[in-house]
């Protein structure tokens, strides 16, 4: 078991444990990084004034719900298990849902592309059940954050390729489905979201995301 911490300008912004163990070494990097992202997002908002954010996804929510979802896959279900990780108020009390995801791979080799892989149906389900969403995109190289509101996603027009395979290796599952979906006419900066965020803080969430080893970060956006 390993304690992380997250310090900005000595202050502890988060603590938590990570268990670890040698068969599920990668996987559980992965988690680790999973965990950081949301922290990031969380120390980013919590850095402006005025705001709040409030943990909403369902992991937050009670062991006999999540036990009692599982195999379950009606609409219902659906949409409890796709909640959104947080509600983010701003200084007018103006909602805002968001679910952050990380990923070590963007794809930018075509000029009019920009390309994210994402669990299969993972995005078709928040688009089903919750279209108010932003993603909150944390990536290692610049410019680091992403966000991408899914009332600007047109399925048929966004979605690249979708039921590709991939092997993973020393991971819980072998082989994994994903969806490709170009953002490139919809992804927004960090500033265009949150125009009051200060460059200094947007730098040190920074710093944190280029501290982690490549191999730590999950190269396909996944829902661990």
């Amino acid at each position: 078991m390993a304690r992380v911490v997250i310090f900005s300008k000595g202050l502890l912004i988060e603590s938590f444990f990570v268990f670890m163990d040698e068969s599920g070494k990668r996987f559980n990097k992965n988690y680790l990084f999973g965990k950081n992202a949301e922290s990031i997002f969380e120390f980013l908002v919590k850095s402006m004034e005025g705001y709040k954010i409030i943990k909403f996804g369902v992991e937050n929510h009670i062991e006999e719900l999540k036990k009692n979802l599982k195999g379950n896959y009606t609409d219902s279900a659906e949409k409890i298990k796709s909640m959104p990780d947080f509600i983010v108020l701003d200084n007018n009390n103006q909602i805002m849902f968001f679910e952050v995801k990380s990923t070590r791979f963007i794809d930018k080799r075509q000029s009019n592309k920009l390309l994210f892989k994402f669990q299969k149906n993972s995005i078709d389900r928040y688009l089903k059940f919750w279209s108010a969403t932003k993603l909150f995109v944390v990536h290692q190289e610049k410019p680091y954050f992403y966000i991408v509101d899914l009332k600007d996603i047109d399925p048929i027009r966004h979605k690249h390729r979708e039921n590709l395979g991939k092997d993973v290796k020393n991971t819980i599952s072998s082989k994994r489905l994903m969806d490709e979906w170009n953002f490139k006419d919809v992804q927004k900066s960090i500033k265009e979201i949150f125009p009051k965020i200060d460059e200094d803080n947007v730098k040190i969430a920074s710093t944190k995301i280029m501290a982690l080893e490549p191999e730590e970060i999950d190269n396909m956006g996944l829902d661990i």
